[in-house]
């Protein structure tokens, strides 16, 4: 109910505002004929208007007043909602009221007319309403448009100077600037828009604007800047452009900037190397696959150089590369490095090497369509590998080698009890060690070392064999397997291993996901910036995680980071901690975003992206294949590196043989000292006696 009390004060507000304006329209045009100082409702205006903001949703009257032309101002306005009005256009439209003093709109209404539709306006010709439909979604947002009307340009400029984001919200959007000054004695010339219109392009960079001065001697003639024409008398860029009224009616292309061409401009581009999405040295296999006007792309390949090169091509400019050595990111005062520092600070048009798009940075970029997508993946150093004498040991857990000793153990005693005692109840003296021994070679394959007649013996022997077969089959099995391949340590598979393993990430992309999980959080305490890259610290250094695309972090580790024995030197971390989407950063509010997110489509649908990124992957791999050398034969006979753990074991023995050799001399010592005290003591008592 609020609502609807609103709308119908609004609405009588609206008809009560019209009745006073058609009064005074009335009067102004009884008393000046047919309203000489102005045009407003000559055809050729309204039906510009009409194609102008065609698909315009929305429509926003911005009236900029100043002290000195109120009246004039007001008059002017007031005509024109009435013509407004009483046309037969369905649009929602937004007027709000500024004043030269005051920081924001002083009043503000929105009005939908109900009146008509678009259809009842002048139709253009089918195949030229398309291509002017299709030729202005390139250069910006269609469906918001401003209607701005000011007194002359000195006014307008000191708007600017002092409201700019209220005057230019949208720098895509369409805008119409009507000067209505009265210009009784002097037309309207280039001159006059020769400070303006170049301001509103290099401060805004406003693609889709014409003006046009309708009380002033030459009302029908728009204006327009048009950024893109290079001037040889001048060597400059940028020229103010008019046509009549009649002109853009027939034809509307003379009065936009449509970005089918820049026209041999110069674009800045940050582009830096990166395997495998921009580079320089193409493998020989690649030499007649490529994938054209990389020259364009200053000698870039890789789909990032592809990229660059055909949209150089198809839309006529000329890149200029800004150095740059990597991504960059913003550091903790708030100050931007690397390449985002160019796009941040407009130092660069576009970031021509994808990169993943995050929210943090869109405050100050903005992002073309997504290229493709990818997983972030923590990339950490390949384990070592693992000892021969180790990996004879690891074919079973501490835990069963334990309860195999016991098991010996358990045999041996068993085997013993059934040798001491027979069914005749006379118990034998037979020593245990010789039992241990006898069971431990039944383990290792040996004869049975005493035949015997007893079933339970038998019994016990044939258990003890059958342990022994599944065991030591076990056991060589392993052998095995240790000499025919290499094999390392464990790698890390998961989060919380790599939280365990204690080694810092270096990373300039938060891929932490604000830590959601208990593990992210613990990880990203981690986080360390290095200045050198990661990746390459990780695999040589060995004391750092880096962080990679999964495709490209494949593609690295089969050919950039492979031992001589063709062993990779970095491990992928199966669970990576986000996915991202990959484009590529253009200036806030760059009004070639429409047109470069266009022709970036057309790549992406047509597999263009994808064939350079496959044609540039397999090209370096095929190169790496080839120039990679075998250096150890498929046969070769054992070394002592490869028996080392046989002769470490017989080394043991040894040692642990003279250990006891020692004892026993030292006891045998005291026992031969204690017989002869003992038998010199009773040699001594038998003498006494």
């Amino acid at each position: 109910m609020p609502s609807r009390l609103i709308s119908i004060f609004i609405t009588t507000l609206l008809l009560t505002l019209l009745s006073n304006v058609g009064n005074s329209f009335a009067g102004l045009v009884s008393e000046n004929g047919d309203d000489e100082k102005c045009i407003l409702k000559e055809d050729d205006m309204w039906e510009v208007h009409a194609w102008f903001f065609a698909e315009a949703a929305t429509i926003t009257l911005k009236i900029l007043t100043s002290k000195h032309f109120d009246g004039h101002l007001k008059d002017y306005v007031d005509n024109f909602l009435k013509l407004v009005y009483s046309r037969e256009i369905e649009r929602s439209v937004r007027i709000d009221l500024y004043n030269i003093s005051r920081t924001r709109a002083k009043r503000s209404i929105q009005v939908v007319n109900d009146f008509g539709n678009y259809d009842s306006l002048p139709e253009l010709p089918t195949a030229l309403r398309v291509e002017l439909n299709q030729a202005r979604s390139f250069s910006g947002d269609q469906e918001e448009a401003y209607v701005i009307i000011v007194w002359n340009e000195i006014v307008l400029e000191h708007y600017l100077k002092s409201q700019p984001t209220q005057i230019i919200r949208n720098t895509r959007a369409t805008y119409l600037i009507l000067f209505v000054e009265h210009y009784d004695n002097t037309c309207i010339k280039n001159e006059q828009f020769g400070k303006i219109l170049p301001m509103i392009w290099h401060e805004f960079k406003v693609l889709n604007m014409i003006t046009l001065a309708p009380c002033s001697c030459n009302p029908r003639i728009i204006f327009k800047y048009d950024p893109f024409f290079y001037d040889n008398s001048t060597m400059t860029w940028g020229l103010i452009k008019h046509r009549t009224l009649s002109e853009a009616r027939a034809n509307p292309f003379r009065v936009i900037n449509t970005l089918r061409s820049l026209k041999g401009m110069t674009l800045n581009v940050t582009l830096f190397e990166r395997t495998p999405s921009a580079v320089k040295d193409l493998p020989e296999t690649m030499i007649h696959y490529d994938c054209m006007h990389t020259d364009l792309a200053h000698g870039f390949s890789g789909f990032d150089g592809c990229v660059l090169g055909n949209m150089a091509y198809y839309l006529n400019f000329v890149v200029n590369i800004v150095d740059s050595s990597d991504y960059g990111y913003q550091l903790s005062n708030g100050t931007y490095i690397g390449s985002l520092a160019h796009v941040v600070y407009k130092k660069a048009d576009f970031a021509a090497n994808s990169r993943f798009m995050t929210a943090l940075d869109t405050r100050n970029i903005e992002y073309t369509t997504p290229v493709t997508n990818d997983v972030a993946c923590f990339i950490v150093p390949m384990p070592k590998r693992m000892p021969q004498w180790v990996m004879i040991f690891r074919c079973f857990k501490i835990e069963t080698w334990l309860v195999i000793f016991i098991m010996m153990i358990v045999l041996a005693l068993c085997f013993n009890f059934g040798r001491r005692i027979d069914f005749y109840n006379r118990i034998r003296a037979v020593p245990l060690a010789n039992d241990l021994v006898d069971v431990f070679g039944i383990s290792v394959g040996q004869a049975v070392p005493t035949p015997t007649s007893i079933y339970h013996q038998r019994v016990i022997l044939a258990s003890c064999m059958i342990f022994n077969v599944i065991v030591a089959g076990i056991f060589q099995g392993s052998l095995f397997n240790s000499f025919s391949r290499i094999v390392y340590y464990p790698r890390i598979n998961t989060l919380q291993e790599l939280y365990d393993s204690g080694l810092p990430i270096a990373t300039s992309v938060d891929v932490f996901q604000d830590g959601k999980s208990e593990i992210l959080k613990k990880l990203k305490s981690r986080r360390v910036y290095l200045s050198e890259k990661a990746i390459n610290r990780s695999a040589y250094r060995r004391d750092i995680v880096a962080v990679e695309r999964r495709q490209d972090a494949f593609f690295l580790i089969q050919t950039k980071f492979v031992s001589d024995q063709g062993v990779p030197m970095l491990h992928v971390v199966p669970e990576c901690p986000s996915s991202y989407f990959l484009a590529y950063a253009v200036q806030k509010n760059s009004p070639f975003l429409p047109r470069f997110n266009d022709l970036l489509t057309r790549f992406l649908e047509s597999g263009l992206i994808n064939k350079w990124y496959r044609d540039t992957l397999y090209g370096f791999i095929m190169r790496k294949k080839i120039h990679t050398k075998v250096l150890e034969q498929i046969q070769k006979a054992f070394n002592f590196e490869d028996v080392q753990t046989a002769f470490y074991l017989l080394a043991l023995g040894i040692i642990f043989a003279f250990v006891i050799f020692v004892f026993e001399v030292i006891f045998a010592g005291i026992n031969s000292r204690f017989a002869s005290r003992k038998a010199h003591k009773n040699t001594v008592l038998l003498t006494n006696k």
